[in-house]
């Protein structure tokens, strides 16, 4: 089965630590992701780097979250730990990596059946994006050993959520590069 990583939101923005918005638990999953990314680079496995990428008037902004990760600039970059590995960079606008982006049509183009999603934050963008994975038809996983968050509360929350409601199933990073 063709399997993608989708890397949700490692971008400057939350895992560079003097940066307004860093995440600390990011710190904690990068050397995992690193070498996982390695290896399902080495074995022809796709990745895709999901950032959060908004305009300057998004309405995000007045509605939800203070500024953040705008369009252009570098804090809406992928760190360069993973920046240095081949992938495809989708900008998102929406807490689902699959809303008003090329993601499910880049997946569909590569005959990926499988999506596996990591990344930053647990209960924004990595939740909705492996339930939007979900109902595209998509086996999909998330790697719990892949994922931080700021809330830890909001964080198991997200991991049971994707388990017991969409059936996403629980994985490792190590377990992902063993197979």
């Amino acid at each position: 089965m063709k399997t993608a990583l989708l890397i949700c939101t490692m971008v400057r923005e939350f895992a560079e630590k003097d940066n307004p918005y860093f995440v600390p638990a990011t710190r904690e999953i990068l050397p995992n992701l690193t070498e996982l990314v390695q290896t399902m680079t080495s074995r022809g496995d796709r990745i895709f780097f999901c950032n959060d990428w908004h305009e300057e008037d998004d309405l995000e902004f007045s509605r939800m979250f203070p500024r953040h990760c705008v369009a252009g600039t570098p804090l809406a970059e992928t760190i360069p730990e993973l920046a240095k590995f081949p992938g495809t960079t989708i900008p998102i606008t929406r807490f689902d990596a699959f809303l008003y982006s090329t993601l499910d049509q880049k997946l569909r183009e590569a005959n990926i059946e499988r999506v596996v999603v990591c990344g930053v934050c647990t209960h924004i963008p990595v939740l909705h994006t492996a339930v939007g994975a979900s109902m595209r038809n998509y086996v999909v996983e998330v790697l719990t050993d892949g994922v931080a968050d700021f809330d830890p509360d909001l964080h198991g929350f997200a991991l049971r959520q994707m388990k017991e409601v969409f059936g996403v199933k629980h994985t490792t990073c190590a377990e992902l590069a063993a197979v």
